[in-house]
């Protein structure tokens, strides 16, 4: 069953729970389209878990092979069979153009193999880049493949590479350690603004430039960003130099909350907004009540954690049953 089924047939089953929708009109339905899953669907479904999991396996079982046989095997023959498996995913992709699912995988598959080529090479011939490198060439290489493909998979693979390598550029790299002026609080900034740019480039062209129907990506986006954010506004109450991150993250639910509450609706973001308010301002309330009794201030931020989220849980739920 696709999306659109299993929303429809949830807003049915859920109706006929509520008792608005009567018995014999739910079997009607049910008579013109099924709202359960068929064994096809289950089928289906078995069918891309194998797929996947066949393309994982192999891509695993070629850097296994390389991890054991390192030493017996030379320098051509390591590179002729890690370039011949992606030239195969490459090739299977081309040859399943009329079967998207078939052809995303191999995608995958080559996406994958790209890295683990790029890792062979670095080990080969000793280039001395930093992990960051590894991760930033590795992702603006397998971004037209991803393009094309038009897969979650893919693109989740890509987001990933682009966060590892902000992470470690800024963590590990010696252009930070002995060049770079800026402090922490600086990196989890640019961090927010690069899944910040990500977020509102997938809700802009999402669909038309990427064709990407699920939200996997925003979600993903904003569960960094508000991290970062959310960070910076927990630390600000304690250390000024937190306060641009404090700045943006008032900025960023401003306009986010009723964006994702009305005009782009999505439980799971405003989820995410909703509790870092919480987690902010219970932070602050932790700074004001600082000088009193730890007694009485453990007991004090615990009841309102609990009473404010409960509030917000109730809250989710009702716009949950609403249809958001």
């Amino acid at each position: 069953m696709n999306r659109e089924r299993l929303q429809q047939a949830d807003t049915c089953l859920h109706w006929a729970e509520q008792g608005v929708l009567p018995v014999d009109a739910l079997e009607r339905i049910e008579s013109q389209q099924p709202l359960r899953a068929q064994v096809a669907d289950w089928e289906r479904l078995l069918g891309q878990v194998l797929l996947l999991a066949g393309v994982l396996l192999l891509v695993s079982g070629v850097i296994f092979f390389f991890a054991w046989n390192w030493a017996s095997l030379a320098r051509g023959y390591k590179l002729a069979l890690a370039l011949g498996v992606l030239i195969a995913f490459i090739a299977g992709a081309w040859l399943t153009v009329g079967r998207p699912l078939v052809q995303q995988t191999m995608l995958l598959g080559a996406c994958l193999m790209t890295g683990a080529l790029l890792a062979l090479i670095g080990q080969v011939y000793q280039s001395g880049a930093d992990i960051w490198q590894l991760f930033a060439v590795w992702a603006l290489l397998i971004l037209p493949w991803t393009w094309y493909s038009a897969s979650r998979a893919c693109w989740l693979l890509l987001w990933v590479l682009l966060n590892l390598a902000l992470w470690r550029y800024f963590s590990y790299s010696m252009v930070w350690r002995l060049f770079n002026p800026w402090q922490p609080q600086d990196a989890m900034l640019w961090i927010a603004l690069s899944n910040l740019a990500v977020l509102l480039l997938f809700e802009g062209l999402g669909r038309s430039w990427f064709a990407l129907e699920s939200r996997l990506m925003q979600r993903l986006s904003a569960l960094v960003l508000l991290g970062c954010l959310g960070a910076g506004g927990i630390l600000v109450w304690w250390d000024s130099v937190f306060i641009l991150l404090a700045a943006l993250l008032s900025l960023v639910l401003l306009a986010g909350m009723p964006f994702y509450r009305w005009i782009r609706p999505d439980l799971s973001i405003l989820a995410l907004q909703s509790f870092t308010l919480i987690a902010v301002t219970t932070s602050g309330l932790a700074w004001l009540l600082e000088n009193i009794q730890t007694y009485v201030l453990l007991n004090s931020l615990g009841l309102f954690v609990i009473g404010s989220s409960a509030l917000v849980s109730i809250w989710l739920h009702r716009l949950h049953r609403e249809g958001l």
